[in-house]
């Protein structure tokens, strides 16, 4: 951005989008400098604009550095001001914006490459869309999704969706991640096999031990936003750390050593025992996620017994949530909490309706004899069992609860990794299919119809294995996603509930709210979202 000095000839008014990049000392600053224009440098790196300025003030020019985002308008129209006020005029707006990588085709890696080169919104968009529980419902409303530009994505809708911008920069669930082309065009249902972004941190694969520990590099070319404060996954991601290194240790007792000695800086998910001993030393803190986990007992809706909703509606009757929650953080109550329905505590749309499911005593000669009459005849259960941490507790108490009932139980304890490969399969049970899981979910992600994907009664199309199928959970989505004020949307969640009482779509376990765990001398950490996250974090002494 310049202004034209005396005897300089006259030049149209540019209408393009500002940036002044420096690249000293033949900077496009520096060239127009030279033929008598003032100056306006301005770059998301202020240090760059800075080195414009000093680099044709020595050459007697005249030169203002200002730091902008040129991809924000606000930022655009302050720049813009702050170049008026400065000169008192703009004659010309001059564009040099673009991501820089050093080093011509041989040199630049295939990484760089992809970031300059290589991203396709469009296709990442579909991919997602094609998958996430909010993207699937997206892209059954869009007409035409294009790309007039390579700053502008046009969603063409069939009707009015106004959860388009949620759903686009939502985490639950499946966040709409933006990737290489190559990569964008894996099949939805398999996992990519690079980690290639833009954020603060670098994934160092070359350094990648399975089931053993990751690192993470600062990435040095990433800018932070300059305002606003940092939340979860939001606001600016200042990164005061070179190298993070995730250490997976499979036993809680070294977990917990390594951090009281010092030799480790932060633990994930302390284990819920060892939390007394942690917040007894001095130079450990620890803090809640308060969104929490909602963990659930999903059946399989495609084979006997759990085909038939009258078996699903007999056995809630033998769900004791307060039980599950006891096996693994024990009874003190303010790490979990019951009775919980189908949508969490925090969520404007839990509700009261129907809990009486979950909340009357619990009778297991009762629930036997319903389970009977309802049709069960003696189907062995197939229990997927995880061997981690909670979920191994879980299966336990499920694997008892239904041996209790008079259900036959075959509880196959495996690693997760096989646990989640076999679940996706649609075999009968005697085949390497199951009958029943238990996952956990953040509650955020099941805080609303939008978002929650065990609610979804869309049969083999339903984001989570178990394909339950249930029109009228549908139906009552389709309504609570049309709906423009918190009054109906809350009818409509509590009419999804008492559906969902009767369809069992899952069965709800509990919320916890699990601690994160580390040294006192880090500052920052964030717990707004149920994961750490390495920004914002520093070491103060």
């Amino acid at each position: 951005m310049m202004t034209k000095q005396p005897g300089v000839p006259d030049m149209k008014t540019w209408s393009v989008t500002p940036c002044m990049s420096p690249r000293p000392p033949q900077g496009d600053g520096g060239l127009f400098a030279r033929e008598g224009a003032k100056v306006l440098a301005a770059d998301i790196n202020r240090d760059a604009a800075l080195e414009t300025k000093r680099i044709i003030d020595g050459e007697g020019g005249i030169c203002e550095a200002v730091s902008a985002d040129v991809s924000r308008v606000d930022k655009v129209s302050a720049m813009v001001s702050g170049c008026v006020a400065a000169f008192g005029r703009i004659d010309v707006l001059h564009n040099n914006v673009g991501i820089v990588e050093v080093g011509g085709p041989v040199e630049t890696t295939e990484e760089s490459w992809d970031r300059v080169n290589c991203f396709h919104p469009l296709k990442c968009i579909k991919r997602w869309g094609a998958r996430d529980v909010l993207g699937q419902t997206l892209m059954q409303r869009t007409y035409e999704l294009s790309a007039p530009d390579d700053r502008t994505i046009v969603f063409r809708l069939k009707k009015p969706f106004v959860l388009l911008p949620d759903a686009l920069g939502k985490l639950a669930g499946n966040l709409c991640a933006i990737m290489p082309e190559r990569l964008a065009l894996t099949d939805p249902y398999k996992q990519v096999t690079e980690m290639v972004g833009s954020g603060p941190f670098r994934f160092k694969k070359d350094e990648w031990v399975q089931d053993c520990h990751r690192v993470y590099e600062r990435f040095t070319n990433y800018n932070p936003r300059e305002d606003g404060s940092p939340e979860g996954a939001s606001g600016p991601k200042i990164v005061h750390f070179d190298r993070v290194e995730w250490h997976i240790i499979s036993d809680p007792a070294t977990s917990a050593a390594a951090l009281r000695t010092g030799e480790m800086d932060w633990w994930a998910y302390p284990a819920p025992d060892l939390l007394p001993l942690l917040r007894q030393d001095g130079k450990i803190m620890t803090q809640i996620y308060p969104s929490g986990f909602c963990s659930l007992l999903r059946p399989n809706h495609l084979f006997p017994p759990f085909d038939n909703p009258a078996v699903r509606r007999a056995l809630m009757g033998a769900i004791d949530q307060a039980e599950f929650m006891t096996a693994v953080y024990g009874p003190d109550r303010s790490s979990w909490q019951v009775p919980v329905g189908f949508f969490p505590p925090n969520s404007p749309f839990a509700s009261g309706v129907g809990l009486w499911a979950l909340t009357s005593p619990r009778d297991y000669s009762k629930v036997k004899r319903e389970l009977e009459a309802a049709g069960y005849r003696g189907e062995k259960i197939a229990l997927f069992a995880p061997t981690q941490p909670w979920f191994k507790d879980w299966c336990s108490v499920a694997a008892e609860m239904m041996r209790k009932v008079g259900i036959d139980v075959d509880y196959q304890a495996m690693d997760g990794a096989a646990s989640i490969q076999r679940a996706a399969s649609k075999k009968p049970p005697d085949q390497g299919g199951w009958s029943a899981i238990i996952p956990a979910f953040p509650g955020d992600d099941l805080a609303s119809p939008a978002t929650h994907v065990a609610l979804r009664g869309n049969g083999e199309q339903a984001p989570l294995p178990g394909w339950p199928i249930s029109p009228k959970i549908e139906a009552l989505r389709d309504q609570w996603l049309d709906a423009t004020d918190l009054a109906t949307q809350k009818k409509l969640a509590a009419d999804i509930q008492a559906q969902a009482f009767i369809d069992v779509p899952y069965y709800p376990l509990g919320i916890n709210y699990p601690s994160t765990a580390f040294r006192s001398d880090l500052k920052g950490v964030l717990t707004a979202y149920e994961a750490p996250v390495f920004w914002n974090v520093r070491r103060e002494a």
